[in-house]
Order: structure tokens, then C-alpha cells, then sequence
């Protein structure tokens, strides 16, 4: 049940909407999500500001987005990002009022910045010039910088009925994933990045640990999924080896699966890997190392009966 802080912040949105995988070689990397990892992925689509996508969309409208760029220089930004590392460059957190969303978090003294966005999608040759409006915040730092919020326009959901292709209404994936469920966050200090969340409006749920990334998770509810925080136990683990490399900044996600053996058959199937099965925070899951899926770790669970 959501709170009125969190009602003011999302609306009726959906919360998590898209998690974005910046990679290389958009093409290559397609296939790859196809053919290893059992992801049904769209035709590809290119933003004015230079760069183009390909979308794994799920049941209730969330998606994987993999991004890359056709002009460097107006992608200057993912051109930096991708001279470093492939991996996690943003989360989409949807809400239902654009405007609404920026009038909360201006009255809470935060300095954003709106906008609005569209796709020249592949095969497509009339596309309406605003498909999304969205609001993020001015202050660089994470958590700030690591996710901005998402409100699709009527335009959109017409593009969506005249182009099932891609936006098919009820995708099938070899994987069975049906919805991102949970971003997951490295951070240093779990109570400190908390209550960031909280000063925006979101509201903090279960705390734990995860033996297998060595590391304590808080979680942050954000609508339908989850943002979960997660601090090094341990600095010579995963996570901690993640914070040495890259800092305070997006690192993983769970998918939800109706049948997580499905994914581990696809993957070992396909590919010289062998996964490990877990039991993580959300039922019995299968986890793919960052090796995989180019810069990620990635939970596919099994939601118990």
C-alpha cells in the first residue's frame, strides 16, 4: 500500500519502468540477449541526441532497454561512459503526472530539470514529436544521477496500437520473464542513501543480508517493484569490487520468471557458463554474472506459488 508521500511522487505510476544496459555493439549484443540469455528483443529505434536502443518489453509494460550511439558527439555523455565500461546507466521510474512529480520534488527543495523526449522507431515513418515527458534531478551525485522519472504521453499509446511489433501487448520470452521486479544499487552507506530516498518521497522496506554478495540490502519500495540497496559485507566481494571500480552506482536487477530452470537451461545450453541457483530475497532465483550481460548481475526468480 503506498503512502500519500509516495501517492504525491508517483501518482498512479507504475514505479519501475525500464532499467537501461549501455553496450557497445547494439546488434551484436541484441543477438546475444536472444540467443544466450532468452530475451525477445524489438526492432531498433535512434533518439535526436544520438543514440539508439533495443527494448526486451515485459508483461506489465516494464522493459530492459540496451542503448547505445549512432553520433558521438551528440552522445557525448554514453560515448564517455562506454570508453570505461559496458553496464546499468539509468532507471526509469514511471509515474502518471510529469508535472505533478516536478511540483513534490521542487516543493521539497529539490533543483530538477524537465524535458521531453521521442524514437524514430525501425519501420516507422511517422513518429508524433513528444512520446514522454520526464523529470531529474539537477545534483550529479548518486543516487541523484541514477534515476529520473518517466510519464508517457497519448501519443505514445496510439504509436503503441498501430505498431505491435514494437510494442507487442503480450510478449512471450523464451527466459519466461515477465516484469523487472528490483534495481539494484551499490552504495557505501545504506543508512545515508535511505534516507536520500526518503527526502524524495519514496519510502524504505525490508533490510537483510545477502550471503552470496556478500553484502546488507535495504529496500526502497518504488510502486510496483523495488530499488535495493545494497553495502559491501565484505570489500573483497562482489559488491565491494564493484564500489573500488566504479563507485556508488547502478549494478544489477531481478527479473521475475515464471520458471527459473527455464533460464538456466537456456543459458548453460547456449553458452560455455555454468549459473549458480540461489535462494535470494525473492524466492529461488538463478543470477548471471556481469560476464554475461555485459556489465550487470542479473536475478532471474521464481515467485513461490
Amino acid at each position: 500500500m503506498q503512502t500519500p508521500q509516495e501517492h504525491q511522487l508517483l501518482g498512479t505510476g507504475r514505479g519501475i519502468d525500464h532499467f537501461i544496459i549501455a553496450v557497445r555493439d547494439l546488434e551484436k549484443v541484441a543477438q546475444q540477449y536472444q540467443a544466450t540469455l532468452g530475451f525477445s528483443v524489438s526492432g531498433s529505434g535512434k533518439h535526436p541526441g544520438g543514440t539508439e536502443n533495443r527494448i526486451a518489453r515485459f508483461r506489465n509494460d516494464s522493459y530492459l532497454e540496451l542503448l547505445s550511439y549512432y553520433d558521438p558527439e551528440k552522445a557525448s555523455d554514453l560515448a564517455s561512459f562506454l570508453h570505461k565500461h559496458e553496464g546499468a546507466d539509468g532507471l526509469g521510474i514511471h509515474v502518471s503526472s510529469a508535472e505533478k512529480t516536478a511540483a513534490f520534488l521542487k516543493a521539497r527543495g529539490f533543483q530538477i530539470s524537465e524535458g521531453a523526449g521521442t524514437i524514430k522507431l525501425e519501420g516507422v515513418t511517422v513518429t508524433p514529436p513528444v512520446l514522454w515527458r520526464w523529470v531529474a534531478f539537477e545534483d550529479k551525485a548518486p543516487p541523484y544521477s541514477l534515476i529520473f522519472f518517466i510519464e508517457y504521453t497519448k501519443e505514445r499509446e496510439e504509436l503503441r496500437k498501430n505498431h505491435p511489433e514494437h510494442y507487442p501487448a503480450n510478449p512471450q520470452h523464451h527466459n519466461t520473464a515477465v516484469k523487472v521486479s528490483s534495481a539494484w544499487m551499490a552504495v557505501k552507506d545504506l543508512e545515508d542513501v535511505g534516507s536520500k530516498f526518503e527526502s524524495m518521497g519514496f519510502r524504505s522496506k525490508r533490510r537483510g543480508s545477502l550471503s552470496h554478495l556478500s553484502a546488507d540490502y535495504q529496500e526502497i519500495e518504488a510502486g510496483e517493484g523495488t530499488i535495493l540497496l545494497l553495502e559491501p559485507r565484505d570489500s573483497s566481494g562482489e559488491i565491494g569490487s564493484f564500489l573500488r571500480e566504479r563507485g556508488e552506482a547502478l549494478c544489477g536487477l531481478s527479473i521475475q520468471v515464471e520458471n527459473s530452470k527455464a533460464v538456466q537451461e537456456i543459458v548453460e545450453g547456449t553458452s560455455n557458463e555454468r549459473v549458480s541457483r540461489n535462494t535470494g530475497i525473492y524466492g529461488p532465483s538463478v543470477m548471471l554474472s556481469p560476464r554475461l550481460t555485459h556489465g550487470v548481475w542479473m536475478e532471474f526468480y521464481q515467485s513461490a506459488p
